[in-house]
């Protein structure tokens, strides 16, 4: 959502480029992220509402049920607390907020599916990539890694082979 909601079309490297400016997006590669359209927000994949995992407390906040096994299964058990423990809390509100821009839209775009995700299923991720190709008419390249919501921790080798493919697909970095 943040991705979406701050890349701007102004940002691309050749729009920089006209305005005399250095640097600016080439592609955006999401990763085990909610792609959904504009008005539809991140409770949109799961029909409308959480799901029974992310319950909320007499505050309003979303709280993660089980981390350890939604976000980091596929790292030794030290590790899955240490991460689990990182977590906050987030308002209820930010996952109905609704999506007012898509940076898929107007940037080259990329998705990395994580097949062994627990938090945010392969089906859903697929699911929500074809969703918007067809709607727009638009091409998401996508792969796959096999691993769980977080393969930053679990595999960042194959996940920057992965992101480095993409780049290279392009033909320029």
């Amino acid at each position: 959502m943040v991705a979406n909601e701050g890349v701007e079309e102004r940002f691309a490297r050749e729009q920089r480029r006209r305005a005399g400016s250095n640097g600016g997006v080439l592609r955006i590669v999401y990763m085990a992220a909610f792609l959904v359209d504009v008005g539809e927000c991140l409770a949109s994949p799961f029909g409308g509402t959480l799901p029974p995992f992310i319950p909320t407390d007499d505050q309003d906040m979303c709280i993660m049920l089980d981390p350890q096994t939604r976000f980091y299964h596929d790292l030794p058990k030290p590790e899955q607390d240490h991460w689990a423990s990182e977590l906050r809390r987030s308002p209820v509100s930010t996952q109905y907020t609704a999506l007012t821009h898509a940076a898929y839209l107007c940037h080259p775009t990329s998705y990395i599916v994580t097949s062994e995700d627990q938090g945010l299923p392969q089906v859903i991720q697929r699911k929500m990539v074809q969703d918007m190709c067809d709607k727009y008419g638009i091409t998401i390249p996508t792969t796959t890694l096999q691993a769980s919501h977080s393969p930053f921790l679990s595999m960042p080798e194959e996940l920057l082979d992965a992101v480095k493919r993409f780049i290279a697909a392009d033909g320029r970095l």
